[in-house]
């Protein structure tokens, strides 16, 4: 499975990168500088052969709890590996910012080396570091980045 993985991935990054030399040739775009953009989007998807080592659970191989611990973790990971890579969340990122959700990333991959409770306290500690500084670059960036607030249309004339 771990070689069929990464071969469905070859796709995307170079010299292959057949799917992104066409997305460059229909844009009209330069099929290297698309192809590393493909491979920094698709950044999330390289760390999931990994897990298929350690964990059967995300091949849905054995009880409903510990596939669902997995996938949950799983999708966390993948969602702050994108963060880090993509470099922005409602703001953009600073370098700090986005080594604390690489960081996030690497500590929320499954782990047997720790008990799941004190993996789920170090995943706590690393998000609180995270979201401390996400919050801090939201401030930096003023209050044009802040989400617009809906107005209130009840008093409002029809």
């Amino acid at each position: 499975m771990f070689i069929f993985y990464y071969a469905v991935i070859s796709n995307i990054t170079p010299p292959l990168a057949v799917a992104s030399f066409a997305a460059a040739a229909v844009g009209n775009a330069d099929p290297w500088r698309t192809s590393m953009n493909a491979v920094r989007l698709g950044l999330p998807v390289f760390a999931i052969p990994y897990v298929f080592i350690d964990h059967p659970e995300f091949l849905a191989q054995g009880s409903l709890p510990d596939i669902l611990y997995v996938c949950v973790l799983m999708a966390l990971s993948i969602v702050a590996i994108a963060i880090a890579s993509i470099g922005w969340f409602r703001v953009p990122l600073s370098g700090r910012t986005r080594a604390a959700a690489l960081l996030f990333a690497a500590i929320l991959l499954p782990s047997e080396h720790f008990d799941r409770i004190i993996q789920l306290a170090i995943v706590a500690a690393t998000f609180g570091l995270f979201w401390l500084l996400l919050t801090i670059d939201i401030r930096r960036s003023g209050p044009a980045a802040a989400p617009a607030a809906t107005p209130d249309r009840r008093n409002t004339p029809s």
